[in-house]
């Protein structure tokens, strides 16, 4: 995209099919990419034999950048991958371990710094870390979206969990194993959901 005497004068398509694509630390894949709009950095199709991912970057404003992104049963290997490679800052949040994942995911930077974003994802044995919680084998669905910033704890949760909640964020879940800070460890289900303005809500069963 060329720009002259400050306005925009010619803009440029691209395409590419049937390529393979191999990032550092992350599987080999056959890709498709295209470029359309001026702001558009470009679409890239993955495809890693079962496993689909499609992302999109979008130029927003003065240094902002959107990346939206669709998951078809991706092995969370693969996001790490991704993560470690392209936004070290996602792996300081949550630590994921193992499990599949498939929804979409909408990133927000502003000048390099990753500053929001939103997930609507379902899993599959799923299994991380993050502000020393331990999840194990989760089953369920999650949908969140809100700044990437430290919140204050939850009121009624603060001996348990250390981080808190700018965003909204909602979680059904038929299984998980979790381990709680200081070494609790029990077996829940059910549904936990948190609006910024409001508080949490849940309706929980588990075992220890």
């Amino acid at each position: 995209h060329f720009r002259g005497a400050g306005k925009s004068w010619l803009s440029l398509t691209a395409a590419a099919k049937d390529g393979i694509v191999e990032w550092m630390g992350v599987e080999r894949a056959r890709f498709q990419f295209s470029k359309g709009a001026p702001n558009q950095l470009g679409r890239l199709e993955v495809d890693w034999g079962g496993a689909k991912m499609a992302l999109e970057a979008i130029e927003e404003g003065d240094g902002g950048l959107r990346v939206d992104g669709e998951l078809r049963s991706v092995p969370v290997r693969i996001l790490k991958g991704l993560a470690a490679f392209y936004s070290p800052a996602l792996e300081e949040i949550i630590d994921l371990k193992q499990g599949v994942l498939q929804g979409s995911v909408h990133l927000q930077w502003e000048r390099g710094v990753l500053s929001g974003g939103a997930a609507d994802l379902e899993t599959e044995g799923l299994a991380f870390a993050c502000a020393g919680w331990k999840v194990d084998g989760v089953d369920g669905r999650f949908d969140w979206e809100g700044p990437f910033e430290k919140g204050e704890p939850i009121a009624l949760l603060k001996d348990l969990c250390a981080f808190g909640l700018k965003g909204r964020c909602r979680a059904d879940v038929a299984r998980a194993e979790v381990v709680l800070p200081g070494g609790i460890a029990v077996r829940a289900a059910g549904h936990f959901g948190f609006t910024p303005g409001m508080g949490a809500k849940w309706d929980l069963s588990g075992e220890g």
